[in-house]
């Protein structure tokens, strides 16, 4: 062979021969202890587990503040139209402001322009740890 001719070698693909591995799930057991601090944990993140993500967005509107329906109905609409999210009508926040007077973090009383909303004691230590 002089320097100018190269050996071709076949590519390294084809000398390799591969074998198929059967994989295993393993199953994940967690203690009581472990269980117990992934419950703490998702308090600590949703302290109120149950509320939704509208309950939620109501909860932020009434922070330090006393709101007729109207003045709630035109903030949250404004929140979920930046979202493009469906707009909701005032006879919608009946079930969600009623839903929050029975978990207790919001409560209602009459004023010169009609009924206003605010927070709890409650309702103000949720936002705290949101």
């Amino acid at each position: 062979m002089s320097g100018n001719e190269k050996e071709t070698k076949p590519p390294a693909r084809d000398s390799v021969v591969l074998k198929k591995v059967e994989t295993k799930r393993q199953e994940v057991k967690l203690s009581e202890k472990e269980i117990g601090m992934m419950r703490n944990f998702e308090k600590s993140i949703n302290p109120k587990g149950d509320l939704t993500n509208d309950e939620i967005t109501l909860v932020n509107i009434l922070e330090k503040q006393k709101l007729p329906l109207e003045r709630i109905v035109i903030k949250f609409n404004q929140s979920r139209k930046a979202l493009a999210l469906p707009l909701l009508m005032a006879k919608d926040f009946e079930a969600i402001i009623g839903s929050l007077v029975s978990k207790g973090l919001v409560t209602s009383r009459e004023a010169p322009i009609g009924t206003v909303y605010y927070l709890t004691e409650a309702g103000l230590e949720f936002l705290e740890l949101l």
